[in-house]
């Protein structure tokens, strides 16, 4: 029997979720952009760390706030993007257990780190853009799936381990 939520590739549903799956994707890379024109523009480091400690509303401070949501923003919908293509490979709209997207996502990013070392030692490195292979050489930590979703959730609900993350991340 069929399940309500499942679907055959090129079907009408099929074709609605590569909308949403392409939307999500066009909003992560639009997120992207925009952390990296933040990033680029403005203050130097040495004057976001003196903000750090004295948590000022100024122009440098607003500054933190956008390039924060801007890389929050993108976290969120390259989560998105990832789940709706992970839906779209077993043809259901589903929800994915989260210990199961854990692992499908290290799969992916495992993935990518292999592409990359492929290129890198073909030596098209410069034509896709990538860093110093010391960036690839290491694996993708078992626990980055989880990690990448807690950053996901932390920043899309109303939670407080948003407030106590720097806390946290001092004491230990």
């Amino acid at each position: 029997m069929k399940n309500s939520k499942s679907f055959n590739a090129g079907d009408e549903t099929d074709k609605q979720l590569v909308i949403a799956i392409s939307h999500q994707f066009l909003r992560a890379e639009s997120a992207f952009a925009r952390f990296i024109n933040y990033m680029s523009s403005y203050p130097p480091l040495d004057k976001v760390l003196e903000l750090e400690v004295n948590r000022i509303f100024i122009p440098e401070r607003q500054w933190q706030v956008d390039v924060y949501n801007a890389y929050a923003d993108f976290i969120h919908h390259l989560y998105e993007y990832m789940i709706g293509c992970f839906k779209r490979g077993v043809n259901s709209l589903d929800d994915i257990d989260h210990k199961r997207s854990d692992i499908l996502i290290v799969r992916e990013a495992e993935k990518y780190r292999n592409q990359c070392l492929v290129r890198i030692r073909e030596n098209k490195d410069k034509e896709y853009g990538l860093n110093d292979i010391s960036y690839y050489i290491d694996p993708v930590p078992e626990d980055f799936g989880m990690a990448f979703r807690n950053a996901r959730n932390m920043n899309a609900h109303a939670d407080i381990r948003r407030v106590n993350y720097r806390k946290e991340k001092q004491v230990k």
